[in-house]
């Protein structure tokens, strides 16, 4: 019976966000000390942590698909 439901999966728990931010890195520490609860221009980020513009998109994407920032319509991001 098992076999017939081979696409059932156990959904993996998800850490709490207090505990997810102990285990980033110093660059993402800085990006998360930078964002509220209110959203913030992607200009306005670059201009605070000093960071590229590539490596400002690649340390957003990471924390968003970790589920700590969210991106909003106009290029904002906000800390979840």
């Amino acid at each position: 019976i098992i076999e017939e439901y081979y696409d059932i999966t156990i959904p993996e728990k998800e850490l709490p966000l207090q505990e997810q931010l102990l285990f980033l890195d110093e660059q993402e520490k800085v990006v998360v000390n930078c964002l509220a609860e209110d959203p913030l221009l992607f200009d306005d980020i670059i201009a605070s942590t000093g960071f590229s513009i590539g490596e400002l998109s690649r340390l957003l994407l990471k924390l968003e698909l970790a589920g700590i920032v969210k991106s909003l319509p106009g290029n904002y991001y906000v800390k979840v």
